[in-house]
């Protein structure tokens, strides 16, 4: 038995046999060609077989997006007559032209300013390989069985020709946890783990490994086997239920898009809408910025796909990283501290205003809210907000139709999460989106995109969960919604945690949402759901259960008092019996007079009302057996009262228990 510690792309777990895979990157020799026209009909023949297998329906088993990719690189004249070219002016064989081509294309990719086509770079090199094994007559080894698969290299294409179902989990030496494939291992909720080195020789001999975190263990014991075969049969099982339609949840779980392309996926996923829709990719990889009517048309397309599902969408957030040809942006020693996100907007205002326009107009559509980047402090929220007034009245005195949508910002750095109560209180924002990735690099002092100091970057760091906590308590206390968009979003690991500190939307990539909607619903039905902590904390400490049954969200809670925080911040449980409990210690106020309502004073000073039923005042305290007396002193889960939920049904009302944080008079 031997031990390895490697680089973790996808988390999960694994036991059983492996599979032993050739490179995703082709190893072909250069052969000098006579006859350059037969060798071009002999890789047109390839072209064709390969194309062919597509349209028979050969991948029914397979990921259908990687598919789809294969089939646009096979259909794309421009790069096969970049291959065909080749080969007739070096006069070599069809198997090194098209290696060297695509190799070539994908270097110049990687070099692009759009992340989409960045991540195309592996797909290519993948086309590569698939063409020179058609050429060569090689077959590649079929997964017959659930398998972990080891290789040095593997390309999305490669990796998306084998049965999905079959992939127990990838160990690789080179890789990246940002890759196209570690996405793909992701969304089948299997690890994948790289850096493997001289090992993977080793691991590729191995009857049996165990790969557990950022550890593989060859031909473990018997004792250790047993034991990781019975952890096997819970990991299948959350699979099953990632492939089902019938999980729900609490919690809203959408999806990232970069435009309307990525709707079909977000229809198929069943997201509870678009939670981020990177509008950059509108203004990279070209040479002017895209107009009013251009932008609006994209926006449109994205709404025209939903049924009133919410669509956020994100203003353009270049820089750092992502510099377009057309603008001019300063050259810096730490682009990422510099002219990014916002601020880019608010320097260039007549562009920014070109863009609120056109959202603006679309709003009309569908149900869409917009969302700024990079905020740091409420001035910039007050810029924001007064361009979006202009741009308002200039399109309503040209005679525009326009929609003014609710606003958001991304919490991506420090000083947006410790001023999140402060930045909500304005009245302005209705909701928060934590952005991750940038929160994690800009707490932790670390670039995520820095080589080889993968172990100083942790995402799950406690300094981070606490700031997203803070946002969380922040956003709550001004009826603010908080959802989290970055990686983190997508890590189930954390899935619980967000369900207890009361996160209300995840977003992930679409092939992400069942995944992460099973483990919300497993995580609220494991008690999340009741703990009350939908922003009902008193001084870090979380407020217990004021009734055992599902939590519901403020916001949708069915009275407009009580869901537009009219009273102050609120959450709901649809009562899974009549038992009501003090959600803290202290000492109770006043019962109601029609006893359908309670009042506390907590410990700390803040004072709550537990408030049993809607319109329950109408009942004159029938059904109600209150337990407390005015001024009584209770212990957190002290029993209040008794209520009768059939009686309060039979009158045509809602049982709904409602627990508000009162304001401060």
């Amino acid at each position: 038995m031997k031990e390895y510690s490697l680089h973790v792309a996808s988390k999960g777990f694994y036991a059983g046999p492996v599979f032993a895979a050739e490179s995703g990157k082709a190893a072909v020799i250069k052969r000098n060609i006579t006859d350059t026209g037969e060798e071009v009909s002999r890789f047109e023949a390839a072209v064709a077989k390969m194309t062919a297998g597509l349209d028979a329906g050969n991948y029914a088993s397979r990921t259908q997006e990687v598919m789809d990719t294969v089939r646009l690189f096979l259909t794309d004249e421009a790069f096969l007559d970049e291959i065909k070219t080749y080969i007739r002016k070096e006069k070599c064989n069809a198997e090194y032209a098209t290696t060297l081509v695509a190799y070539d294309y994908a270097r110049r990719l990687k070099l692009s300013e759009s992340e989409y086509l960045r991540e195309r770079s592996e797909d290519i090199e993948g086309v590569a390989k698939g063409l020179t094994d058609v050429l060569s007559g090689r077959e590649s080894a079929e997964l017959t069985r659930f398998s972990a698969i080891v290789t040095d290299e593997i390309s999305p294409a490669q990796l998306g020709a084998f049965d999905q179902s079959l992939i127990g989990g990838l160990i690789t030496d080179k890789g990246s946890p940002t890759s196209h494939v570690a996405v793909i291992m992701s969304a089948i909720g299997a690890p994948y783990l790289y850096g493997a080195g001289a090992a993977v020789e080793e691991i590729k001999k191995a009857a049996y490994v165990i790969i557990d975190s950022e550890k593989v263990i060859i031909d473990p014991d018997g004792e250790m086997r047993a034991a990781a075969q019975e952890r096997m049969k819970a990991v299948a099982e959350d699979r099953r239920q990632a492939e089902s339609d019938d999980v729900c949840c609490r919690m809203r779980v959408c999806a990232n898009i970069a435009g309307p392309e990525d709707m079909a996926e977000v229809a198929a996923c069943g997201a509870d809408g678009v939670g981020l829709f990177r509008t950059e990719l509108l203004f990279l990889g070209r040479d002017s910025m895209p107009d009013e009517d251009e932008q609006y048309e994209a926006y449109t397309a994205v709404l025209d796909e939903t049924d009133d599902e919410e669509v956020i969408i994100r203003t353009m957030d270049i820089g750092s990283d992502k510099k377009p040809r057309w603008m001019k942006l300063p050259d810096e020693s730490n682009p990422a501290l510099g002219m990014r996100g916002v601020r880019v907007s608010l320097e260039n205002e007549k562009i920014f205003k070109v863009q609120l326009r056109a959202l603006l107009r679309a709003a009309v559509y569908g149900n869409l809210k917009v969302m700024f980047p990079m905020i740091a402090s409420a001035w910039e929220i007050d810029r924001i907000t007064h361009l979006m007034e202009e741009a308002a009245d200039e399109l309503e005195l040209e005679g525009t139709p326009i929609r003014m949508p609710d606003i958001g910002i991304m919490i991506e750095t420090p000083a947006a999460a410790v001023m999140a109560e402060e930045l909500a209180a304005g009245g302005k924002i209705k909701f928060f989106s934590i952005g991750t990735n940038d929160l994690t690099q800009y707490t932790l002092a670390l670039d995520r995109e820095a080589q080889g100091l993968e172990r100083y970057y942790d995402p799950q760091h406690e300094a981070v969960l606490r700031l997203v906590r803070m946002v969380v308590e922040g956003g709550h206390k001004h009826a603010v919604t908080v959802g989290i968009c970055g990686q983190m979003a997508a890590d189930t690991e954390l899935t619980a945690r967000f369900v207890e500190m009361g996160v209300d939307e995840l977003s992930v990539p679409a092939k992400l949402v069942r995944r992460v909607r099973v483990a919300a619903a497993k995580a609220e039905s494991a008690g999340g759901s009741v703990c009350a902590a939908e922003a009902m904390h008193k001084g870090g400490e979380i407020l217990g259960a004021f009734a055992d049954g599902e939590l519901i969200p403020m916001a949708e809670i069915p009275d407009r008092v009580f869901a537009e925080g009219t009273m102050g911040t609120c959450v709901g449980i649809c009562p899974q019996n009549g038992s009501v409990y003090a959600p803290c210690s202290g000492r109770i106020g006043s019962v109601a007079s029609t006893k359908h309502a309670i009042t506390m004073m907590a410990d700390d000073g803040t004072e709550y009302l537990i408030h049993v039923g809607i319109d329950t005042v109408k009942m004159n305290g029938r059904g109600f057996n209150v337990m407390v007396r005015d001024g009584q002193r209770v212990e957190k889960g002290t029993q209040l009262m008794e209520v009768n939920l059939n009686m309060i049904k039979a009158a045509g009302l809602s049982d709904m228990i409602i627990l508000v944080r009162l304001n401060k008079q």
